[in-house]
């Protein structure tokens, strides 16, 4: 999957679906991968691209380093989104108890109430997480299950603005 391959499949969807903030597609990258990746996404055109995370006073950060890491690797659209890219979403636990419960089910699950990394007003948001997997390949362990979402994103506000459009406040 490439960064414009990826766009490609998902930049006609969200026209259709206004609720929907973003796509991401989130691999689960180990910690002797994580140099790769980030000078993958430099070549790409990203040049200060580095994994991220929140700190004790909820500023972006670089990374801490650990074991592995969910990263915001493909982000459409990118314009508005542009915080999250490169955010590991299982550097906050309300994010890895969703991460955890797709990987170990293998099915879609969703996070809580979160703020979004990219939120500039105070909206809350939640993520649908759904893992993606290569046809044909074993997934009967959670060790297994381990690869990687494709996530959507929605702002809470906004996406019951969407479904409410057209319909009347009065009685």
């Amino acid at each position: 999957m490439t960064r414009q391959k990826y766009t490609g499949l998902v930049k006609s969807v969200l026209p259709r679906y206004p609720g929907i903030q973003v796509f991401s597609w989130n691999p689960l990258v180990k910690d002797e991968e994580r140099t790769l990746y980030e000078s993958a996404a430099r070549k790409d055109g990203f040049d200060d691209f580095e994994f991220t995370e929140r700190s004790e006073t909820n500023e972006l950060v670089r990374a801490a380093r650990r074991e592995e890491y969910v990263i915001v690797y493909y982000i459409h659209s990118l314009e508005t989104n542009r915080p999250a890219l490169g955010f590991d979403i299982a550097s906050n636990s309300t994010r890895l108890k969703a991460i955890t419960k797709g990987f170990n089910t293998g099915k879609l699950s969703t996070t809580g109430r979160i703020t979004l990394v990219q939120e500039t007003g105070n909206q809350f948001g939640i993520l649908l997480l759904l893992p993606i997997y290569h046809q044909d390949v074993p997934l009967n362990t959670a060790e297994e299950r381990r690869k990687r979402f494709a996530v959507e994103v929605l702002r809470i506000g906004q996406a019951i603005e969407t479904a409410l459009r057209g319909f009347s406040d009065s009685r």
